[in-house]
């Protein structure tokens, strides 16, 4: 499925593009810094990959693919959102920020050995699962083919209660990413 969203998705942003298209790396701040429970608070890289397509209206189409072999988490992407350009004053000067609200939805897999009990028993295999998320994320355009981002994404977390159906239902996890865009095309 993956060899085949990936591509669909990218040739669905060209033909959508008018105002830009562009490529990202992005990093969850949380896991590359202090870790996480299911990692016992080591860090670990969770990196996303997405292309983004921007309307000459200001839509946002966003495709795109997270791994997190730490946990044995994967998903793929796919989200709508506006981009709204802000002037915030800093330090005396004005700078340009663009704001991007958005909503999408995800399909999220669980792979490797999943330490899931199930009536005293473990259960190893793998799951996937479907999941919404809300997000907003702030973008400063470094130089005509460089945009520092910054994100903060709720997303609807059901592998957490199929792995871990002891604990508390998880129900919304937060997590926040920094990265860099590259634009492909600008017009």
């Amino acid at each position: 499925m993956k060899k085949i969203l990936l591509p669909a998705l990218l040739f669905s942003a060209t033909m959508f593009s008018q105002s830009f298209l562009s490529v990202s790396g992005n990093v969850d701040v949380r896991s590359a810094t202090l870790g996480s429970k299911p990692t016992n608070f080591k860090p670990a890289l969770d990196f996303i990959l997405k292309v983004h397509a921007v309307s000459n209206v200001g839509v946002e189409l966003q495709g795109g693919y997270e791994r997190f072999d730490a946990i044995g988490f994967s998903r793929e992407m796919a989200n709508i959102g506006y981009n709204s350009e802000r002037y915030i004053a800093l330090f005396g000067n004005e700078i340009d920020i663009t704001a991007i609200p958005y909503i999408g939805g995800s399909i999220i897999h669980r792979f490797g050995k999943e330490d899931r009990i199930v009536k005293g028993e473990y259960i190893y295999g793998k799951s996937s699962h479907v999941a919404l998320q809300v997000g907003i994320s702030f973008r400063y355009e470094i130089s005509d083919k460089i945009i520092f981002d910054a994100t903060y994404e709720l997303m609807t977390r059901p592998d957490l209660d199929y792995v871990y159906p002891t604990d508390p239902n998880q129900g919304v996890v937060g997590s926040g990413t920094v990265g860099i865009h590259y634009i492909l095309t600008k017009n």
